[in-house]
């Protein structure tokens, strides 16, 4: 299991606040992200959210199910992966 293991690399505050907002699909969907606690939550809803572990600065996941995030911060981009589906999100 530890070879498989993905690094939880603690940001700041700083950092985090670079990838809060509000992000839409082309299909309408959205999703918000917020930095609560000293993490990054993904929010689906305001009931179902995800808090998200850092691999990188650019790279986050979920313990919670098979779900990662890459963002480019240059274009304000979120790339959702999650089983089954991929999904592209742009910054409002």
């Amino acid at each position: 299991q530890f070879i498989f293991e993905k690094p939880d690399l603690k940001l700041s505050d700083t950092e985090l606040q670079k990838y809060t907002g509000i992000y839409r699909a082309v299909n309408g969907s959205a999703v918000e992200l917020k930095a609560e606690n000293n993490q990054l939550v993904l929010y689906y809803t305001p009931v179902n959210s995800f808090v998200l572990k850092a691999a990188s600065e650019t790279l986050f996941y979920s313990t919670a199910e098979f779900l990662n995030i890459e963002f480019d911060v240059k274009v304000k981009t979120l790339q959702l992966n999650r089983y089954g589906s991929n999904s592209r999100f742009n910054k409002n």
